[in-house]
């Protein structure tokens, strides 16, 4: 087997040793930090080797484990039944956030299910993380997924100023 596969196997088998409480594991000298109430399918690490990304309210690295992802195309401020965009960023953050549960719903999945986020933003700065990640932390509950915030010219429309997109492991249907 070779060494990526057999240190996400051991990264499972730790996972399934505790998976209720938050608890440090030294893995080929990498200390680990595992955080609490994740589904058994997702496992969200924050190794120390890199920024502790937890406070923030996302993860560093998010393992899935075999299953059906659902790749969401990015979600703009639109409505869905006008096409309507409004102005300014705290309104199009309300509505992508509105569409995004939309997309969820559509695939019986929730904010914890949710494996990664990417947030492409016109004049990404820190006055515009300051609107944009208060509701988008409300909206994930406290999942955690990892997340890229990728600062960009322009979207697909001219009056865009946020756009997301989301890797969702589809919730397995109990029978």
């Amino acid at each position: 087997m070779n060494q990526p596969f057999s240190q996400l196997a051991t990264i499972d088998r730790l996972r399934k040793e505790n998976h209720a409480s938050i608890f440090w594991r030294i893995f080929r000298g990498i200390k680990l930090k595992w955080v609490v109430n994740m589904p058994d399918t997702l496992t969200r690490i924050n190794p120390s080797t890199l920024p502790d990304t937890g406070s923030l309210g996302y993860s560093q690295i998010s393992v899935a484990d075999a299953g059906a992802l659902a790749f969401v195309s990015g979600q703009v401020g639109a409505d869905a039944k006008t096409s309507e965009v409004p102005e300014g960023l705290e309104l199009q953050i309300k509505q992508v956030i509105e569409n995004l549960n939309a997309a969820l719903h559509a695939i019986n999945a929730g904010p914890e299910d949710i494996v990664q986020l990417r947030v492409y933003m016109i004049d990404l700065n820190q006055d515009s993380m300051a609107i944009a990640m208060p509701p988008l932390m409300r909206f994930l509950n406290g999942a955690r997924p990892s997340l890229t915030g990728v600062g960009v010219a322009g979207l697909a429309g001219a009056d865009l100023k946020v756009e997301i997109e989301m890797v969702v492991q589809v919730p397995v249907k109990s029978s």
